[in-house]
């Protein structure tokens, strides 16, 4: 009796114990992981004629483990207002690719590390526009990334912040 009471209690207090401390290591494993280079979870730009931002996690390119990718992970509006479906990648040149959602598309591909904080030789996708741009990634400090897009001579840059993993969870994205 003694000995199923004491692995009763172990088990009520024990396992609790475990699984805090292990979601506890997993939040501080991301933090660390989030702060240091380029690669991580950012948010984009608000658009100023539009009121929505994405977050893609930069992270080595499962094709080249050498160069960088980013993935759109979260968009902060997920659903088609008219559809009532997740959005789609309606823009996309190639009409085969049309009807995959938005969410899971690889936006960044290809990058390169030039320096410390700049990498460059790779290429952006935008859903929104359905085009694709010769960029460069530049980190600014730890949570300031600069996306720069080119056309020729021609060049727009975004100003993507670090997703913090306590940002992450308060956000409203999916």
């Amino acid at each position: 009796m003694q000995k199923t009471l004491k692995t009763t209690l172990l088990t009520l207090f024990a396992l609790p114990l475990l699984a805090t401390s292990l979601y506890a290591q997993e939040s501080s494993t991301y933090a660390q992981e989030s702060s240091t280079g380029v690669q991580g979870v950012w948010q984009t730009e608000k658009k100023e004629d539009e009121n929505r931002t994405a977050h893609v996690q930069i992270s080595n390119c499962e094709d080249n483990p050498q160069q960088l990718c980013g993935k759109i992970i979260a968009l902060e509006e997920p659903i088609d207002p008219n559809t009532g479906k997740p959005k789609l990648d309606k823009k996309n040149p190639d009409e085969t690719l049309r009807a995959r959602p938005i969410m899971g598309v690889l936006m960044l591909k290809g990058f390169n590390k030039e320096d410390e904080n700049t990498y460059t030789g790779g290429t952006i996708y935008s859903p929104r526009t359905g085009k694709t741009y010769d960029s460069k990634l530049e980190l600014v400090n730890g949570d300031t990334l600069e996306v720069t897009g080119y056309i020729l001579f021609f060049w727009k840059t975004q100003t993507w912040t670090r997703v913090k993993a306590s940002d992450s969870k308060t956000k409203n994205y999916s």
